[in-house]
């Protein structure tokens, strides 16, 4: 209340004093929203977590088919589908029927890691598994990649009891593997440890990577076949032999629709020359091109 003797406030001043009071509501309105939207996906994300989601992901598995023809059911999943679950009755069929089935697989893995990481896995068993005869899959396309193009981490992958029936192999067997895997920006590692049955034993350690060097992933369509080789210096590389040079300042070019034959002793490089175009081996020095582009930028997918 003002005071006596004191001269009203102007419209303009009234205005003023109104004016950062009412701005002051945006952000308050701003922050009701992103926590009315953080509860609601808090919201959605319990409910995908319950019974009914769980039912709603074992049957969207079961929908699911892929061109090979294979088709996976899952009578009931226990736990969290964000960390450790039970996977109960797990069969696995091909279009001839199952061949077969695993009563329990234990998961227990990262999805929110996929983004990031990749598929994260930290540990897979399957206990007491079924297996009654090979599976009969729909043949694939030849040239699609083996792996996905993504990265792969499994701290711990086990078959657990899996039993063989007698028709897939002439006699049962009881098969038991423990296997970690990592495989990413291109390099795969891999240990296993397993048992097959009788005196079959299995030990693996392997630690492998993309031998060649590709600068990029173009796809250039249908290819014309001219191939020009300039300056090429190759040696192949044994820890215990050393470096054997088998081509140096070495030059070709070949024509698109033309036949050529290389002729020369042993060793002199005749099957290397197609296995360096192929990518099979790194070259040290020099360029290959196919139909203009550099061989070291083209994707190796749909070319091997």
């Amino acid at each position: 209340m003002a005071e006596e003797g004191d001269p009203p406030p102007v419209e303009g001043q009234l205005r003023a004093a109104q004016g950062p009071r009412r701005g002051l509501r945006w952000p308050k309105l701003l922050l009701q929203a992103v926590l009315g939207a953080f509860l609601l996906l808090a919201l959605l994300v319990a409910i995908f977590n319950s019974p009914i989601g769980h039912r709603f992901v074992a049957d969207r598995i079961a929908a699911y088919a892929p061109a090979s023809g294979m088709r996976v059911t899952v009578g009931r999943i226990e736990g969290s589908l964000y960390g450790a679950a039970v996977l109960r009755d797990v069969t696995f069929a091909d279009p001839k029927g199952v061949f077969l089935r695993v009563p329990r697989i234990e998961l227990d893995w990262r999805p929110f890691n996929w983004f990031t990481k990749g598929l994260d896995v930290r540990r897979f068993v399957a206990r007491r598994g079924t297996l009654t005869r090979l599976p009969r899959l729909n043949p694939g396309d030849p040239d699609a990649p083996l792996l996905p193009d993504f990265d792969i981490r499994a701290d711990r992958f086990e078959i657990d009891n899996l039993i063989v029936a007698r028709g897939v192999i002439g006699e049962q067997r009881r098969i038991d593997l423990a296997a970690k895997v990592d495989i990413r920006d291109g390099r795969a590692l891999l240990r296993a440890d397993g048992r097959f049955g009788g005196q079959d034993k299995l030990f693996a350690l392997i630690d492998a990577e993309s031998a060649v060097n590709q600068t990029d992933r173009l796809h250039p369509g249908r290819l014309r076949g001219e191939i020009c080789i300039q300056d090429l210096d190759f040696s192949y590389v044994s820890e215990s032999k050393g470096s054997l040079q088998v081509f140096q300042d070495f030059s070709l070019r070949i024509s698109p629709g033309e036949t050529l034959a290389l002729v020369g002793h042993t060793g002199a490089g005749k099957s290397s020359i197609a296995k360096l175009v192929a990518r099979f081996y790194e070259f040290q020095g020099g360029q290959i091109e196919v139909d203009g582009m550099d061989l070291r930028t083209l994707d190796l997918q749909p070319r091997q």
